[in-house]
């Protein structure tokens, strides 16, 4: 299972990187091991307050990874006759395969799954049953339009759930109601700062709400080398050093609040060092200050 696939888009597997020997371990789906992945394209990960790593994969679902070191994986899949175990039927629908787009566990420790083109799923920490709530039920979007697509906690516990037709849901766990209003584009990321301004970034720039709710979009600008490199913001990330991070399909950049004004890192075909072409979807930090950038084009450091 930690063979190499031929590296396909897609079908990569989950890959875990050890710093010391800067080598990757690969697991991958084998249709001999009952314990393996059950799709190689994984598209969601989340580690639970219990040190638990969750794994969601295309087509067949939500997996726990049980021994990093043999490869063990917990598969959780739909029986239709145990509605209340963790898992979701498969549909497929106008070309589009289901796969799981988020795994994230709330102030609560319950467990929040969105699935493509099945709906939300949640799983209760105190009973362990598993409520659905379908796209039509909830409102998360309309009849035949896809489901979930990003989810963010808030401060205030304020769960913010949007779907791919610009759609985005605040939920509040006190209340049973989920109410919704239109971005009119995708949101593909969050983020919130201490002082709880939030940070949203959609298919049509990026998107600033303060706590008085008051809210300022931010647009790539014509001739303006110090605007947004391009309207669809794919990723944030606030460092450590308190720099905002903006991923997009372009390129990166990042954030400057005193003039209010981006700086951009973008590709160089003359230059090996600069960033690669590729869509950048994920950005993270480790302990060194380094930023990591996860991109359709393979993974970069930036030191």
């Amino acid at each position: 299972p930690f063979e190499a696939d031929g590296g396909m888009r897609g079908k990569g597997g989950l890959n875990r990187f050890n710093s010391s020997s800067e080598t990757f371990t690969r697991y991958l789906h084998d249709s001999k091991n009952p314990s393996s992945l059950m799709h190689n394209s994984v598209r969601a990960i989340m580690e639970d307050k219990e040190g638990k790593l969750w794994v969601g994969t295309g087509a067949n679902g939500v997996h726990i990874l049980t021994d990093p070191a043999k490869g063990i994986f917990e598969r959780h899949k739909y029986v239709s006759s145990q509605q209340e175990r963790l898992g979701r039927p498969i549909v497929q629908e106008g070309g589009f395969e289901d796969h799981i787009t988020f795994i994230h566990q709330d102030a609560s420790a319950n467990i929040w799954i969105g699935s493509f083109l099945s709906g939300l799923y949640q799983l209760d920490s105190k009973s362990n049953k598993i409520t659905h709530f379908k796209p039509t039920e909830y409102m998360l979007s309309g009849p035949g339009e896809p489901g979930p697509w990003q989810i963010f906690s808030s401060h205030d516990g304020v769960i913010w759930i949007s779907t791919w037709d610009g759609t985005l849901n605040r939920i509040d766990p006190f209340r049973k109601n989920i109410p919704h209003f239109s971005v009119n584009s995708p949101v593909f990321a969050f983020h919130q700062d201490l002082d709880g301004e939030l940070w949203i970034g959609t298919g049509n720039g990026l998107l600033q709400i303060g706590p008085d709710g008051n809210s300022r979009r931010f647009l790539n600008e014509i001739n303006n080398s110090s605007s947004l490199i391009d309207n669809t913001i794919l990723a944030l990330y606030k460092d450590s050093r308190d720099i905002l991070w903006i991923a997009s399909r372009y390129g990166l950049q990042s954030y400057n609040e005193k003039t209010k004004t981006f700086n951009r890192f973008q590709n160089n075909q003359e230059n090996s060092n600069t960033i690669s072409a590729g869509d950048i979807h994920k950005i993270n930090e480790d302990d060194k200050g380094n930023i990591w950038l996860g991109s359709t084009d393979g993974l970069y450091l930036m030191e």
